[in-house]
Formats: structure tokens, sequence, C-alpha cells
């Protein structure tokens, strides 16, 4: 949370938390994931700035997170050059 109040100046305390420890294991989506993401992202199709990353959307690997991040990176970079 420090380092969202740093870069970002949020202070707020998220409403709910929850952690999912895979040890010794990757984890795998549920049937018909594929499905709920495309539905997730239709309905954000309106709100260009809210953008979703990390596993749970993705790729569970290590790979495809840093991948996907870095594309979501991109995405920030290119909305705030958009801005000014």
């Amino acid at each position: 949370m420090t380092d969202l109040k740093q870069i970002m100046g949020i202070d707020a305390e998220p409403d709910f938390v929850r952690i999912f420890r895979h040890r010794h294991a990757i984890p795998q989506y549920t049937r018909g994931h594929g499905e709920r993401l495309l539905a997730i992202e239709d309905s954000l199709a309106d709100q260009p700035e809210l953008l979703l990353t990390g596993n749970a959307f993705f790729g569970i690997g290590l790979n495809d997170c840093v991948n996907a991040s870095n594309q979501t990176a991109e995405k920030v970079i290119a909305q705030l050059r958009n801005r000014h």
C-alpha cells in the first residue's frame, strides 16, 4: 500500500482482499474462464482507463504475467500521453 500511495497518491485501504497461495503447483483456470473474461472486457469497453492485469486474467505463469503487465503499462503510458 505504501507504493500505491507514493506512486498514485492513493491512501485508502482496500474494502476486500483475498490471497490465494498455490504451493508447489501452477493454478488452472476453471471451465468457462475465457468466456467470462470476454464478458468482463465487453462490459468495460466504455471505460478504457480501467485496465485489468494479473494472473487472474491473462495467463497463470510468470512469463504470461510479466508480458500482460508490460502491455498494461504501455496502455497506461499511452493514455497519459493522450491527456496532455
